[in-house]
């Protein structure tokens, strides 16, 4: 499914680079 793929994107290490650079740390991705 899509929503699958999605998913996993969504927990790739680069977008939890991202996420950790854009919110610098007041974010934590979970996973």
């Amino acid at each position: 499914p899509v929503l699958q793929k999605l998913i996993k994107a969504y927990h790739s290490d680069e977008v939890k680079k991202f996420i950790e650079e854009k919110f610098q740390g007041s974010v934590v991705p979970a996973w």
